[in-house]
């Protein structure tokens, strides 16, 4: 295919149009300048509640005055809507933009950037009681210089449609909570965060999901809406929290291994016999007798303390501190055992190896700590904060451990010895 075949084609596509769910979008070039029009669906043109919807949004729209919103204004033809008219700028649809550019998803600040602004938008719109309900990629549009998030439509306007699966088919239907679809509840700004889930899970569905990121878009994604998060701001405060999570413990390890590559880096310089050495795998410890018979963690620890609808006498705080220290040593032991496990995949022969392996097994090390962490902590009832403290610990603990026996060893390899009091006293 020549240049002219290629723009031809183009120019086709652009006006064939992207199909959102209330039409198909244009982008028309003229004189240079582009324009940008949504036609509207002829099945929708008929419907009474879809125009009723209309006319509101573009009543209020002079209310919803924020940078993420796309001014418009319906254009009539044939004594009726057909044509939305949107305001010029350096916007397209995000699918658009990353088919253009597929680079840009691996650019780490421009897809939080985008997660960021996207969150703004929708707290921009809830503080209107206005709720979005579709974040298709096709329904996102976002700017071409900057990764600013602009959105169309809201579907909160168009809510008393008798049959709302007439608005989202296919593909735009998987971005819609099922409450919205099964018209039988109350929808509020949960279907939002719903939709914000499966939008943030699109945008890494052509790499890993960070862990973080995968907790979130978990609860976010629920088809319970009572089980998912309250708010876009509680489901943001999360994610920021998690994040932080994972960004100390990766501190905290790769500093400890940074100080044993110093040591090893030392030991590595002085000459030495080249050992072959069997190294015992790390055993698993045997679960303690911290379970006392007939004591269940996961349903005996009664109510919480601070909990002020109920009074406790001084026997129950008492047997409720007892509970609390069991599920801290029970979390310590069976987390440091985990902990012990881990790391000497990494401190073992692992630190003879060059820089580049090392850091990627510390950092699948530091990622299995964390859900560990986690999954311990839900298991031991511990809040994220307590579990967090303890385990930070410990993993510095263990750590050191692990940086001396290397040292150890690698004294021995090399034929240094200490010398002892009797040996000072005979040279004496």
């Amino acid at each position: 295919m020549n240049f002219e075949q290629l723009v031809s084609a183009n120019e086709i596509n652009q006006e064939k149009g992207i199909q959102l769910p209330y039409g198909s979008f244009v982008r028309k070039c003229s004189d240079k300048k582009y324009s940008y029009i949504v036609k509207l669906r002829e099945d929708l043109l008929s419907d009474s509640t879809f125009l009723k919807g209309l006319d509101d949004e573009c009543c209020h729209l002079p209310t919803l005055n924020s940078e993420c919103q796309i001014k418009f204004i319906c254009q009539e033809i044939n004594s009726g809507y057909e044509v939305l008219r949107l305001e010029r700028g350096h916007y397209n649809i995000i699918s658009q933009v990353l088919n253009d550019n597929p680079s840009l998803i691996a650019q780490k600040d421009w897809l939080q950037n985008i997660i960021k602004n996207t969150a703004s938008a929708l707290q921009f719109l809830h503080q209107h009681h206005v709720w979005q309900v579709c974040l298709a990629p096709d329904c996102v549009f976002v700017g071409k210089v900057k990764p600013t998030v602009k959105l169309l439509l809201h579907g909160s306007y168009y809510l008393n449609m008798s049959n709302p699966s007439r608005l989202y088919m296919g593909e735009h239907a998987d971005y819609v909570a099922p409450e919205v679809l099964s018209h039988n509840s109350t929808i509020d700004e949960r279907c939002d965060v719903y939709s914000f889930g499966k939008f943030i899970e699109w945008l890494f569905s052509n790499t890993t999901v960070p862990y973080e990121y995968r907790k979130v878009i978990e609860k976010a994604t629920k088809e319970n809406a009572s089980e998912r998060y309250a708010s876009i701001e509680e489901m943001m405060g999360a994610l920021t929290g998690l994040v932080r999570r994972v960004e100390n413990i990766k501190r905290l390890v790769i500093a400890l291994a940074v100080s044993l590559l110093i040591v090893v880096g030392f030991f590595e310089l002085m000459p030495q016999t080249e050992i072959v050495e069997y190294v015992a795998p790390t055993g698993k410890e045997d679960f303690d007798d911290l379970l006392d018979k007939g004591f269940d963690e996961k349903t005996e620890f009664g109510v919480l303390a601070n909990d002020s609808a109920v009074q406790l006498s001084p026997e129950e705080i008492k047997q409720m501190k007892d509970f609390e220290r069991k599920a801290t040593e029970i979390f310590e032991k069976r987390y440091r055992s985990e902990a012990t496990a881990i790391l000497s995949k990494v401190y073992g022969k692992t630190m003879n190896t060059d820089q580049k392996s090392f850091v990627t097994k510390m950092s699948a090390a530091t990622e299995e700590l964390l859900k560990k962490q986690v999954e311990l902590a839900n298991l031991s009832g511990l809040t994220p904060s307590q579990s967090q403290k303890i385990a930070a610990g410990i993993i510095e603990d263990v750590s050191n451990q692990l940086k001396k026996k290397t040292q150890k060893e690698q004294i021995n390899q090399s034929g240094t010895q200490v010398p002892t009091n009797n040996n000072q006293q005979n040279e004496k």
